[in-house]
Parts: C-alpha cells; sequence; structure tokens
C-alpha cells in the first residue's frame, strides 16, 4: 500500500526514511529543501534564552545533535522538531511546512477553507521563523508591500 503525503495536522513518516532527507555531514546550502528548516531552528535557539545543553535535555537529544539539526548537517524528525518547537515556546504547526519540505514532502489540499487559511497562515510563520524573524518595515520593503508599489522595480502592471 502507498502511503500518502504528509496531511496539514501531522507530518507523515518518509516512505524510505534514508532517502527522506539529506544526512550527510555536509552542511545544507541556500536552494536546498532542509536549509530553511534548519534556519528557522537555529532562529529559535538563538533568541531563547536556554542553554544548548538545556535545549538538548528537554528534546532528549544530544547538544551535538541541537547543534547538527542547527547548522544543516542533520534533518530531524518530526518527533524532536515538535519537542525543539515546544521547548522553545513556538507552535511546532509553524514548522510543519518546512519539515515537509525538507523531507520532500507535500500535504494533501485542505478540505475546508478554514484549513487552508490556518495551514497557509502557519508556512508563513514558518518561512517568517527561517528569515530570522525580520521586522515589518524590512519586510514590506524587500517584499514591495508598500501601497504605491505594484511589484519588483521595472515590473510592469498588467492593467
Amino acid at each position: 500500500m502507498k502511503r500518502g503525503p504528509a496531511s496539514p495536522r501531522h507530518p507523515a513518516a518518509p516512505k524510505n526514511p534514508g532517502d527522506a532527507a539529506p544526512s550527510s555531514a555536509n552542511r545544507l546550502l541556500p536552494g536546498q529543501a532542509g536549509y530553511p528548516l534548519s534556519c528557522a531552528l537555529s532562529y529559535l535557539r538563538r533568541t531563547r534564552e536556554t542553554t544548548v545543553g538545556s535545549l538538548a535535555f528537554l528534546t532528549r537529544v544530544s547538544a551535538s545533535y541541537i547543534y547538527r539539526i542547527t547548522s544543516g548537517e542533520r534533518t530531524p524528525t518530526w518527533e524532536v522538531t515538535q519537542r525543539f518547537a515546544i521547548t522553545c515556546e513556538t507552535e511546532p504547526e509553524d514548522l510543519m511546512f518546512l519539515w515537509n519540505r525538507a523531507h520532500s514532502l507535500e500535504a494533501p489540499p485542505a478540505r475546508r477553507f478554514t484549513e487552508s487559511v490556518r495551514t497557509l497562515q502557519a508556512a508563513l510563520r514558518g518561512l517568517y521563523l527561517a528569515a530570522s524573524s525580520p521586522d515589518l518595515a524590512r519586510l514590506r520593503k524587500s517584499a514591495f508591500l508598500t501601497p504605491r508599489s505594484r511589484g519588483p522595480p521595472g515590473h510592469r502592471s498588467s492593467s
């Protein structure tokens, strides 16, 4: 029986754990699937007032593993990601989109509009964490979200 992709509420386990995500000692680079997750976890670790040792104890993994997942050398399981998020006072759902992407999983289409909205909001919060929570003015400027701007420089509106 073929297992389906991750659901919006609980990510699925990879079909082949060995094929799920890069787990070599090489660090992830921008553009690789697991990079945003490692950035978000790294940001959470840096901004919380807890030591790596405390974080390791509370997530029930070693301190070296915390360093490896925050540097992109390893991609954590969903269980470790959930414990990491809770320990860092973040909703695990906010990391689900990033975790699914790191494991090459897709969530099935939402069945209800409210589910779609909740999933999109959580994905945006995760991406915001991966970007190290930029201040809104900087985000607005880099995303061309000003009242007068219709897109990036040189962009012409179709109207």
